[in-house]
């Protein structure tokens, strides 16, 4: 519970009561169906009970809040994991210089170490700006619960992301409710980046520049796939999960190159104006 990118009813309770308290099983139900989750008064009444009998909320009258002790708890361990992860982070960050390299033969494991770093690089930034080129945004496709998860943490923490898309398909374009937020913009205009580097990725952040390489085949693959698809109804999720179930050969970079970070970070401005 809490810790799962994948939303259940216990989740979405106690995220909305964290925003306001003291509601009826009938308001949340309510709110819920405001941001298009729709449950029985029956599946809500059972939550609220299991989340009760869990000391996670309590009950006065006909209204629920979340139990004071519950969220001091919660607040530190959320301190406590943070502080101790973060230190991890840093030590693992190269210094100047220098550069770190890991292989990945799974699309999967690629995205989720991806975030990661990126996270790290972004907790330990002193200017929480990150620029981003990529050729398609696949991993919103097949991994969209994860990214909605990253791109909620870009926007606890304050960071602005400036996104460059390389791709003008309609899967491309598909990826835009993703960035429907304040702390997003993002372009598909043509950049300098789609002749130099199609099937690279990049992440610039303070003097880091976060580098994804793809094999030649998976990125024709996913050319293949994104030229195809011309709306959902095209899109075969057996053709999904074979591109993206494959073996891979990737491999991503994190360098400390203050020199490369701000050629890159001047070629995003001047692109982004």
């Amino acid at each position: 519970m809490l810790l799962e990118t994948n939303q259940k009813l216990d989740d979405m309770i106690v995220e909305l009561l964290s925003t306001k308290a003291a509601l009826t099983a009938h308001l949340l139900r309510d709110q819920l169906l405001v941001v298009g989750k729709e449950f029985t008064i029956q599946a809500i009444y059972k939550t609220l009970g299991r989340l009760e009998r869990s000391g996670v909320i309590v009950k006065n009258r006909m209204k629920y809040s979340l139990r004071l002790s519950w969220v001091v708890d919660l607040a530190d361990l959320a301190d406590n994991a943070s502080s101790n992860y973060l230190r991890v982070a840093k030590k693992t960050l190269p210094k100047t210089g220098r550069r770190v390299i890991w292989h990945f033969q799974n699309l999967l494991s690629l995205n989720n170490f991806w975030s990661q770093i990126l996270l790290s690089l972004v907790e330990n930034s002193t200017d929480r700006t990150l620029f981003s080129w990529m050729p398609h945004p696949w991993f919103h496709l097949v991994y969209s619960e994860q990214e909605e998860q990253y791109i909620r943490s870009l926007g606890l923490t304050n960071t602005k992301l400036y996104l460059v898309n390389g791709g003008k398909t309609f899967l491309d374009r598909w990826t835009e409710r993703f960035w429907q937020t304040n702390n997003i913009e993002y372009s598909f205009a043509n950049s300098v980046f789609l002749k130099t580097h199609p099937n690279t990725y990049i992440n610039v952040i303070d003097n880091y520049v976060l580098t994804v390489k793809l094999d030649e085949n998976i990125t024709k693959e996913i050319e293949g796939l994104y030229s195809a698809v011309q709306s959902m109804d095209d899109v075969e999720f057996s053709e999904l999960f074979r591109v993206f179930g494959a073996g891979v050969r990737a491999s991503l970079w994190l360098e400390n190159n203050p020199t490369k970070a701000a050629t890159y970070r001047k070629r995003f401005k001047s692109f982004f104006g």
